[in-house]
């Protein structure tokens, strides 16, 4: 299954990256001295440019592996060497209040998990983390989590809501099937 969220925190700069394109080939076609219809070109160009940077960005799940695809290079990180998935809290400007989460795997480096054990020293730690781990956050964005004072969910009035809810959906449902439950 593929999944290609339609806002994602890469939207900016693919918005940014097709508007370049157009300007670039703008100025190309004005210092050529080609006639103005030439020019009118390049705004299609961009466009297309931008919505194909847009359109790059997925999620594919397979029974041997996710795959990430944000910008131009698709990350496949087999099942096996996944170690976890967590959701990583995003707060407001005070770091008092959750606004919204985003939903981090965590996999090993090698195929094969560290033979050396787990260091006990903060210090040591965070090398051995480095040494042995990454992680790849999804581009998508989860609700907060429900409190008992806050964030209250709701059904979605528009068809982008929907959509997003569906996809959060078999996102949680595709990490259910292989054993990592995602807290509400």
């Amino acid at each position: 299954m593929t999944l290609r969220p339609i806002f994602t925190y890469l939207i900016i700069f693919d918005a940014l990256s097709g508007f370049l394109t157009w300007l670039l080939l703008f100025l190309i076609l004005s210092l050529s001295g080609l006639p103005a219809a030439w020019q009118t070109i390049s705004l299609p160009a961009g466009a297309a440019a931008g919505l194909w940077l847009w359109l790059r960005n997925s999620i594919g799940f397979t029974d041997h592996d996710v795959t990430v695809t944000m910008l131009l290079r698709p990350q496949r990180i087999p099942w096996s060497r996944v170690a976890g998935v967590y959701f990583y809290d995003i707060t407001d400007d005070d770091g008092d209040e959750v606004t919204g989460r985003r939903l981090t795997v965590r996999y090993h480096r090698e195929a094969e998990p560290p033979a050396e054990p787990m260091p006990t020293v903060f210090g040591e730690w965070r090398a051995w983390n480095q040494r042995h781990f990454r992680s790849l956050t999804l581009p998508v964005q989860f609700p907060p989590p429900l409190t008992e004072i806050g964030y209250v969910p709701r059904e979605p009035r528009t068809w982008l809501g929907r959509r997003g809810n569906r996809q959060r959906a078999a996102i949680r449902a595709e990490f259910a099937a292989r054993g990592y439950t995602l807290p509400e």
